[in-house]
């Protein structure tokens, strides 16, 4: 004879089987089930919107709510306006290392169909045997016709012998949710772009140069041709593709009537010309004029008359011979003493002075002024009272 002790019941587990009775019986009195668990196998993009003649690729994506190790399917698609060029196997079944086997099926453009791809993890020993992260099962390459516009589905369907099925290890199919896709081919018909709003603006009297602008209702090239009366077209562009359009002419002749047209080229390689239109260049402003004075030249010497140097003071004076500050005076020295070209700035009075380095025993030291250069003035060397001067 035995005993066998029995343990009191537990009061917490009872509770909880009794609440979890009660929430089961309500679902089935109010017609609610628990929602089943189900692998998402889906098109991506689900939507997408291509030109005529554009490759592009879809993936057929599957997103496991259980280990997987298979999957096949069929697609289905409008082969009036697309073709598909390649079924590819994705990175689902390898993301662990493991061994795989893939059928990319059988691609007929005619019935508009993908038919029999299917894949798996291979039994190899050591190796993976399955998956349970979302990844990419096949990646099909697509063209769009080039001559047909349109939307058409991309649905994954089932054909004998084959349906739309995922496999766990054991081969048993798993419960899946297929997701669909579309897509719609945009008629890209090339039309040139429309010009408008042309204008010559900036004319300035400080310089030769026009700024040419105009609008066109579409992203597109910039180009101005122009001319005078007699002349023929120059150019001048910018390959920039913008619908504001902005061009500078420069180096233009002043007091001259041009007669220009603007051309713009949109991506599609389609091009749209304006009309002539004309502008006239303003007169070139009236710039004051400066010349070289009567030059001063002298000489020093040292040691008895052994050494010599030469000191040679150029004013640079206006029309009015008024002296001139802030020119720069270029020039040179030759004779007893030669040298590159040498500048120097005139101060207020408007001279300028140069001087040699010591010359043993002397001789006839020679300036002569190469060019005298102010901003806003013209410098006339026919006026020059001096232009070179020798001691």
């Amino acid at each position: 004879m035995f005993t066998k002790n029995i343990a009191a019941p537990n009061k917490t587990k009872i509770f909880a089987s009794l609440v979890g009775l009660l929430l089961v019986l309500l679902m089935l009195m109010t017609g609610i089930t628990p929602a089943s668990a189900t692998t998402t196998v889906s098109i991506s993009p689900s939507t997408q919107i291509v030109s005529q003649e554009q490759s592009f690729t879809i993936n057929i994506s599957i997103e496991p709510d259980t280990a997987i190790a298979g999957a096949q399917f069929n697609l289905q698609f409008n082969s009036s306006i697309i073709n598909v060029n390649s079924v590819m196997e994705g990175e689902l079944f390898k993301q662990n290392g493991a061994n795989t086997l893939f059928n990319p099926g059988t691609i007929d453009n005619v019935a508009g169909v993908v038919t029999h791809v299917w894949g798996n993890i291979l039994n190899t020993s050591g190796a993976p045997k399955n998956v349970s992260t979302s990844g990419t099962f096949a990646i099909i390459n697509i063209t769009a016709s080039n001559t047909a516009a349109g939307t058409s589905p991309l649905a994954l369907i089932g054909i004998s012998p084959i349906s739309v099925l995922v496999s766990d290890p054991e081969g048993n199919a798993v419960p899946i949710s297929v997701i669909n896709g579309t897509f719609a081919i945009r008629d890209i018909t090339p039309t040139p772009p429309v010009i408008s709003n042309v204008a010559a603006t900036d004319i300035t009297s400080s310089s030769a140069k026009t700024k040419i602008i105009w609008d066109t209702d579409v992203a597109a090239d910039s180009l101005v041709r122009y001319r005078t009366e007699s002349g023929i077209y120059n150019s001048v562009s910018d390959s920039t593709y913008v619908t504001s359009h902005s061009v500078d002419l420069t180096e233009l002749t002043p007091s001259t009537t041009y007669y220009y047209v603007v051309n713009s080229t949109g991506q599609s390689g389609n091009s749209d010309q304006s009309s002539e239109y004309s502008f006239t260049t303003l007169e070139a402003p009236t710039m004051p004029e400066m010349h070289v004075g009567d030059i001063t030249i002298s000489s020093k010497s040292i040691g008895r008359g052994r050494k010599y140097k030469a000191i040679a003071t150029i004013p640079i004076l206006d029309s009015s011979d008024k002296p001139v500050d802030v020119a720069t005076v270029k020039g040179h020295w030759s004779g007893a003493y030669s040298s590159n070209t040498v500048s120097g700035t005139t101060s207020n009075d408007g001279k300028v002075t140069f001087e040699t380095k010591w010359v043993k025993g002397g001789g006839m030291f020679t300036f002569t002024v190469d060019n005298v250069l102010k901003e806003g003035w013209t410098y006339d060397e026919s006026a020059n009272i001096e232009t070179s001067d020798s001691i």
